[in-house]
């Protein structure tokens, strides 16, 4: 059976619960059904869009008839009421307005056209709008080609139709068409009811949902039950992000399977005992949790909603949409899959009265004009059983029409024709999607998977889900070996055996620039040397860990390169982290000693056993003068010795040591070399702070390939003049710069002509590039500490003036190569989401001390060469079709703020050191390319909460930009998940008008508003910056207010200006600037808001 017939017969085995439907007594103003109520909000905010006009095409071949087909058409559209239906509103209430029957003539435009112009004839005939006020909801176009040879479009309006319609439609007007060639009038059976009876007793069937015992209330709760932390947006394989403001423009394309697949899903289904349905729904929801979307897939799709013989053989929109979650949760079997899916479709299917408008306002979830609430994905299936349109003396085809608009993402559109003795049978499905995301490539990639998806599970029903292969043998390849084909020779050398060449080579070139003082790199060398001999007698050698307090200068240059020569690894330490961190840093990494200058030496924790050098003290530029300034003579670094230890957020609340040695250094250089335009003569920013990675990469740029570091004063590191000046003076020709500190340039400042810029770290605007791209070369970066700073980079250049809509994060830098895997370690396809793991001669040894985290997070490569090993990122991407990555967020509680990775979990246990808080959590909330942090505190007993003394606490424990920017109290305990997991969704929504003052309404306008909003939604209060959505309103409570509005202040606004506005601040704006807006129709003497100069019909 298929879903419609499994939901018929559930409907109908409780017929003796349900009110007859019979015609009776009609009330001064039809109401709408809930469908209809949808659709007519839906086409007030998109009047311009044909998204659901309902076009069917028909070849006809033969003498048509042109009067008897013009006097058919009236007379089905006499028959059937829903046809002659218009649709008036008053006061926010809308309801139908049925014209009699001589006086509604559906247009039949007559058009002659020559076959190449028909294709253009009738994509303007479907294209064309409604109007539901003015017109009727269904128009023809008879296109003539020649007198035997015309194309026929009927265009209805979703409102009066669906799929379900075609056959009782097309089969009344072959009948009325039959009877006016023989000067007759049709004949028929009169209809029990029509579609305003069923819109009556639809209310009287659900009754009222504050009734706990009526069938709305109890089928509500069930669907409120069932849908509870749904996911509200599916994450797609989409080519472009999601616009605000949908243009609803799409297409389809064909998916044709195999026989054999055919007959292996249909041979599924009876073993299982499921419908095809259910089988079709377990591979789209496979398909999109291989491509993906998560284990929680909730999937939109059609029923008949005619429960009723009555309605058997009425035109009308009688369909009804259900919600159908797929649990995908623990890899389960193909048959385990569909025996979850069985169980939860039945029971759907026995709770499928209530319409889904009333689901929706049931569920609250979260409105967006960007995306279809609840689902964003559709599957349907049905049985083709043959043409309905059979005219005498004529031949019809139907003219499969090319799809141009699109209601949701994607739509899966199974139909079936079964198995005879004379057919084999056939299973084809018609996908359809938002051009708006997708582009047609993209959609036949999705075809092909669901084909290969098909084909497995057919084979292989019981084996895992996450085991069928959706990867073609081409693309296997492409994402694992073409995409890395990054091999290059580099120099085999420590950094500072690549400074001694360079030092050889040019001894007497500028290493470094400080406040305009250059320093040779003989210079640099010989400094370096004699603190390198101060150190080794202090027990500095090999693998030893030395802490560098030195704040920015030559000497903080020289410090790094001394311990660098001795073997040691240096420690940096940003002294404007708090002490207690930078204390942890020194004792974790069994730091031998410090070394600072004097300048800062109060900063400078003082760590039992571990000396601290100042190199400007007296006594140690006493003890620097004594030694010798020959050459030191050190033994060689290895490769693989400890370079730096670089502390990031850990998840324990402790931050963890990241141990990085010289093999990936030579890497950096060639990243530099080959992407970046790097020369000898080249002048390298000096911008980070040592405790960023991002220095070594700075550092290995400049003295690694002779060129000259020039060192950024303090007072220059911010987004003003200073900097760019700074900038232009010295002649910088690379750096390395926050997108966010770029972003922030005033107007005047411009980056040196010709200067090749990385911004990093941080989402990157696309505007960043349409401002500076033309002058400078910008390039987009992605890099992690455990990867030797940098893994990807995406050059502008090479795409011209093309700014993409999302910035990728590149292609993977030489001898590095990137995965983008699935919670199974198979690579995606190109287009879909995976975690990114990065493999090569850049990842760090580990984690100091940790070897449990180590294996955790550095795994065996098994793509790589024997032996080696990949790094799990713990961040979201994908590959792009032309082998660039997307970056899409991180996996877990980890995020990113100005380029800092943050363990959240670092945060909440700084916030339960405050001695008056029991439980945290931090979550971030991001707004755009804002990410804020929130922190969410429960008191320890009954402890009043500070929010601005729990921040104060957490700033002197942590960065600042580790610091919640708020602070929300909790009466309560965490809310956790069934299985005792903290539930972040169920954490309060962020007040940021907190932040902002008072919320009281301010004006006039403001204050009637307000009392507007309380009286819709039934509310004692409410502020002004409060969103109408999150209070509880709903797209007819949004027209009820607008109908208030009308009455109130004389003026029309459109539902878009509520989704736009959405708080009363907003919609006053609006109003008070109603200069501008659309003065209110006069009511017609009826109710109907029709314009009298504009006939309703012909």
């Amino acid at each position: 059976p298929t879903v419609a017939e499994l939901a018929r017969r559930t409907a109908r085995s409780d017929a003796a619960a349900r009110p007859a439907l019979t015609a009776g007594e009609r009330p001064a103003e039809l109401p709408l059904s809930h469908a209809q109520q949808r659709l007519w909000v839906v086409q007030q905010i998109e009047c311009a869009s044909a998204a659901y006009n309902f076009p069917l095409v028909t070849r006809v071949r033969g003498p048509l008839d042109h009067e008897a087909w013009r006097a058919a058409l009236a007379d089905v559209t006499a028959r059937h009421e829903a046809l002659r239906t218009l649709f008036a509103e008053r006061d926010g209430r809308v309801f139908q307005r049925v014209l009699p029957a001589d006086e509604a003539h559906p247009p039949v435009e007559h058009v002659r056209a020559a076959e190449a112009e028909v294709p253009a004839v009738v994509a303007a005939a479907v294209r064309r709008p409604f109007d539901l006020a003015r017109e009727l909801p269904l128009r023809a176009t008879l296109v003539e080609i020649t007198p035997e040879d015309h194309v026929v479009v009927l265009l209805l309006h979703h409102i009066t139709t669906d799929e379900w319609s075609d056959r009782p439609f097309l089969r009344d007007l072959a009948t009325a068409y039959r009877a006016r060639l023989a000067g007759t009038a049709p004949a028929w059976r009169p209809l029990p009811v029509q579609y305003a009876d069923y819109a009556l007793w639809q209310q009287r069937l659900l009754g009222d949902p504050s009734d706990p015992g009526s069938q709305a209330a109890r089928q509500l709760a069930y669907w409120r039950a069932t849908l509870a932390g749904a996911p509200e947006e599916l994450d797609l394989p989409a080519d472009r992000p999601r616009p605000a403001r949908p243009a609803f423009s799409g297409a389809a394309l064909d998916i044709e399977f195999d026989t054999a697949v055919h007959e292996g899903l249909g041979r599924l289904a009876r073993s299982t005992g499921t419908s095809m349905f259910m089988v079709v729904h377990a591979a789209v929801a496979t398909l999109l949790h291989r491509m993906g979307a998560g284990t929680d897939i909730p999937l939109g799709a059609p029923i008949a909603g005619r429960g009723d013989q009555a309605l058997d053989d009425l035109v009308g929109f009688f369909v009804n949409t259900l919600v159908l979650r797929a649990d995908l949760g623990g890899d389960p079997g193909f048959t385990e899959l569909l025996a979850r899916i069985r169980a939860t479709d039945l029971a759907a299917f026995s709770h499928a009265d209530v319409p889904f408008e009333a689901v929706v306002e049931a569920v609250n979830p979260a409105r967006s004009l960007a995306r279809n609430p609840l689902f964003q994905v559709m599957v349907g299936h049905h049985v083709r059983t043959g043409d309905a349109l059979e005219l005498p003396g004529l031949s019809a085809e139907y003219l499969p029409f090319p799809v141009e608009s699109a209601k949701f993402d994607l739509v899966f559109s199974f139909t079936e024709r079964q198995r005879t003795d004379h057919d084999p049978g056939s299973l084809r499905c018609r996908l359809e999607y938002a051009t708006e995301l997708f582009d047609h490539g993209s959609a036949e990639r999705i075809g092909e998977r669901l084909r290969r998806l098909t084909a497995a599970v057919v084979a292989a029903p019981e084996q895992p889900v996450s085991r069928a292969e959706i990867l073609s043998a081409e693309e296997r390849h492409q994402v694992l070996e073409r995409f890395n084909d990054t091999g290059r020779d580099v120099e085999e050398a420590s950094l500072p055996a690549l400074f001694a060449r360079r030092l050889a080579e040019r001894p007497d070139a500028v290493a470094v620039v400080e406040r305009s003082r250059p320093v040779t790199y003989a210079r640099l060398d010989a400094r370096a040397d004699r603190i390198a001999r101060l150190l080794a007698a202090h027990g500095v050698g090999t693998e030893s860990v030395v802490g560098v307090a030195v704040p920015r200068s030559t000497d903080m240059i020289a410090t790094v390169l001394a311990a660098l020569k001795l073997g040691a690894a240096f420690l940096p330490l940003d002294l404007a982290h708090p002490g207690d961190r930078l204390t942890y840093m020194i004792e974790d990494s069994g730091a031998a000693l410090v070394v600072g200058s004097e300048p800062v030496a109060g900063k400078i924790p003082e760590v039992p056993g571990v000396p601290v050098v100042l190199l400007d003290a007296p006594a140690t530029v006493t003890a620097l003068d004594r030694l010798p300034d020959t050459p030191l003579d050190a033994r060689p670094v290895a490769l693989d010795q400890a370079a730096y230890v670089i502390y990031t957020s850990g998840s324990t609340g402790r931050p963890k040591g990241v141990v990085v040695s010289h093999e990936g250094v030579s890497s950096l250089v060639a990243t530099a070399v080959d992407r970046m335009d790097l020369r000898p003569d080249s002048r390298v920013l000096q911008f980070a702070s040592i405790g960023f990675d991002v220095f070594v990469f700075e550092l290995a740029m400049a003295l690694c390939h002779g060129g000259r570091l020039v060192l950024v004063p303090d007072e220059a590191r911010v987004a003003g003049e200073a900097l760019t000046d700074f900038l232009a003076d010295q002649r910088v020709t690379h750096m390395i710069l926050p997108p966010s500190l770029v972003s922030a340039l005033p107007p005047g400042c411009a980056l040196p002509e010709g200067s090749t810029v990385l911004v990093g770290t941080e989402t990157v605007p696309p505007d960043l590039f349409e401002r500076f791209g033309t002058t400078a070369h910008l390039i987009c970066a992605y890099g992690l500490t455990e990867a030797t700073v940098n893994s990807t980079l995406w050059p502008s250049r090479a795409h011209g003036s093309r700014t993409p809509g999302r910035v990728p994060i590149g292609r993977p830098d030489p001898n590095t190569r990137c995965y983008v895997l699935d919670e199974h370690l198979r690579p995606v396809p190109p287009g879909v989401a995976g975690e990114l793991y990065v493999a090569g001669r850049g990842l760090a040894r580990g984690y100091l001390g940790r070897p449990a985290l180590t294996s955790e997070r550095f795994v065996a490569d098994p793509f790589g060469p024997p032996g080696g090993r990949m790094y799990r990122t713990g961040d979201r991407a994908r590959w792009r079709a032309d082998g660039n990555l997307d970056f899409l967020g991180r996996v877990d509680t980890q995020v990113k703020i100005r380029g800092f990775r943050i363990e959240l979990g670092e945060i909440e246990a700084a916030l339960t050191g405050h001695p008056a808080v029991g439980q945290a959590a931090v979550t971030a909330d991001r707004d755009g390319d804002i990410v804020r942090l929130v922190g969410y505190a429960v008191p320890d007993g009954g402890a009043d909460l500070d929010p601005r003394a729990l921040r104060a606490h957490v700033a002197g424990l942590l960065p600042e930009y580790m610091v919640p920017a708020l602070v929300v109290p909790l009466d309560g305990p965490l809310p956790l998940t069934p299985n005792g997991k903290l539930d972040r969704r169920a954490l309060p929504a962020p007040d940021w008008s907190s932040m902002t003052g008072d919320a009281h309404p301010a004006t006039r306008t403001q204050v009637r508003l307000a009392g507007l909003f309380r009286e819709i939604l039934r509310l004692d209060d409410v502020g002004v910056h409060d969103d109408f959505f999150a209070l509880g309103g709903h797209s007819m409570a949004a027209m009820r207010l607008l109908g208030r509005i009308r009455t109130e202040f004389g003026t029309e606004l459109g539902v878009r200006d509520v989704f736009d506005a959405l708080t009363v601040a907003g919609l006053a704006t609006v109003l008070d600037g109603a200069a501008t807006a659309r003065p209110a129709p006069r009511p017609a003497g009826d109710g109907a808001e029709v314009d009298p100069g504009r006939p309703v019909a012909p």
